[in-house]
């Protein structure tokens, strides 16, 4: 077989409005227990106080967090890094230094996006319930004295807010301002050479992950996306310049870093949904980086699938490579790509699920934890059945699949339908949406789609793209060319001048 270069490892703001369509009052709500978990304090949820996992907690596959007894020699002037850096308790001091920030007093709106971001959106992102959220324990310490990544952190807060509420035209407006101030800093931040050394670079790189972020949330032009995740990319191969090697003992800025890349890592490889040139390339696969999966935090966005996400681009590429045989009348794929092919169909199916870095086998005995176990290698199936489909469309190019493998694929479809919609509550819901939008694109029973888009509609996500993924895909069930597939889809965005970015 020939030698394969295929490895296992891996905006636009919206329009302002002067008024608002309905009075819109906020109100600060305040916790319905006083004396339940921090977690269900923190979601402002009831608690049945059942230890050591209440009802709430191993209903919603949460880590149920306790109050720890206070002892004679706590002290408030010296409190513990945990309590202050990952407790709920610790995230309310938090909030209290950052009022002097700047970007908190922005608008009369700014500590309502704060409060969102504690209460919905650092819950939201991570995969399951990772011991430490890196949400909070990376970001708001170093958003606390930085204005222009507190900017960064309440525009997307208030992107998510904005749409959840949808005629609050005063949220909107105040979400665009710290959009704008955002672009302005790193701007202005580039602009000046202020991205000289580490640290300033490691800030650039945070806050260029939440432009990101606003920009899937906000449904912006896909080119904005691009832009900023080649700026990541260069920023990540800056520091290898400048010989940044991360060690096996890991210090807490490789941690951080950690972080980021495997942020930038997901959005990268969740937005390689249709065989599209020019967007190939974007990680940087380079080995001293793999060090950094070994932090504590890693996989707090992946959910340990991060060996599944990483073959994604190398299958947009396969596909990629059909259709530039097609176009050069080669009929019927050629041996390197059926070479490339194999190889990526034996990684699909010899992949297995990695123990997450700082787990250990005694975790697995408490029932919540197994709860955890299992819904993260479901989900970590939705993505492998996903991959299973783009590598049988890529091999067919622009044609349509004969009917055996359209039954085969059909097959798999329904079957991501069915176990996403099995983790419909469950944190690990957070990153099927890729496998979701390939399994649509070949769904060819009508019930099928219809309990498809009803999932999307109802995710307890809430999240524009989602309503966005929904139209795409409808656009193309209901479109006459029988278009079919990742690159039928891709000629339905066409057709219909959509951008669609996920995450």
């Amino acid at each position: 077989m020939a030698e394969s270069s295929v490895t296992s490892t891996g905006g636009p703001f919206p329009p302002l409005r002067l008024t608002t369509r309905y009075p819109t009052v906020f109100r600060v709500r305040h916790a319905r227990t006083k004396t339940g978990c921090l977690t269900c304090r923190n979601r402002k949820k009831k608690c049945n106080e059942a230890k050591p996992c209440c009802a709430g907690c191993l209903r919603g596959g949460l880590n149920c967090i306790w109050p720890r007894e206070v002892n004679s020699d706590f002290s408030l002037e010296a409190p513990s890094r945990e309590l202050t850096r990952d407790s709920p308790d610790g995230i309310l001091q938090q909030v209290s230094a950052v009022k002097a920030n700047a970007a908190y007093i922005l608008t009369t709106e700014s500590s309502l996006f704060l409060q969102h971001y504690l209460s919905e959106i650092a819950v939201l992102l991570p995969a399951g319930t990772p011991a430490q959220n890196p949400f909070i324990v990376y970001v708001l310490p170093l958003a606390e004295n930085d204005a222009l990544l507190m900017h960064s952190v309440l525009a997307v807060s208030g992107a998510h807010l904005a749409y959840k509420l949808q005629n609050a035209a005063s949220v909107e407006t105040a979400t665009s301002r710290h959009y704008l101030h955002t672009i302005r800093g790193v701007q202005k931040m580039i602009a000046s050479g202020q991205v000289d050394e580490r640290r300033s670079i490691q800030r650039l790189m945070l806050t260029l992950a939440f432009l990101c972020q606003y920009e899937v949330l906000m449904n912006a032009p896909r080119a904005t996306l691009l832009l900023h995740l080649r700026a990541i990319r260069q920023l990540f191969l800056c520091l290898l310049d400048r010989g940044y090697n991360p060690s096996i003992l890991l210090d807490e800025l490789d941690a951080f870093l950690s972080f980021v890349y495997e942020g930038y890592a997901f959005l990268v490889c969740c937005n390689s949904i249709t065989p599209t040139s020019g967007e190939n390339n974007l990680l940087p696969y380079e080995e001293s980086l793999q060090a950094l999966r070994q932090s504590s935090c890693f996989g707090s966005i992946f959910g340990g699938a991060h060996g599944l996400f990483e073959l994604i681009p190398h299958v947009q590429n396969l596909y990629l490579r059909r259709l530039t045989e097609e176009v050069l009348d080669v009929t019927s794929p050629s041996p390197e790509f059926q070479a490339l092919y194999d190889e990526l169909s034996r990684l699909i199916e010899s992949w297995s699920m990695e123990s997450l870095p700082g787990s250990t086998s005694t975790t697995l005995e408490d029932g919540h934890c197994t709860l955890d176990s299992n819904q993260r290698s479901m989900a970590a199936e939705v993505i492998r059945n996903g991959l299973r489909i783009y590598l049988s469309t890529s091999i067919c190019g622009s044609a349509r699949p004969t009917p055996q493998t359209l039954d085969f694929i059909e097959e798999i479809a329904k079957t991501i339908v069915d176990t996403v919609a099995v983790l419909e509550d469950s944190t690990y819901a957070s990153h099927t949406v890729w496998a979701l939008v390939i399994a649509g694109s070949c769904l060819i029973d009508e019930e099928d789609r219809r309990r498809l888009a009803e999932s999307l509609i109802r995710s307890r996500y809430k999240m524009r793209h989602l309503s966005a993924v929904r139209k795409v895909l409808e656009l193309m069930w209901a479109d006459d060319t029988e278009a079919y597939g990742p690159y039928g889809l891709q000629l339905i965005m066409q057709k219909h001048d959509i951008s669609l970015s996920i995450m």
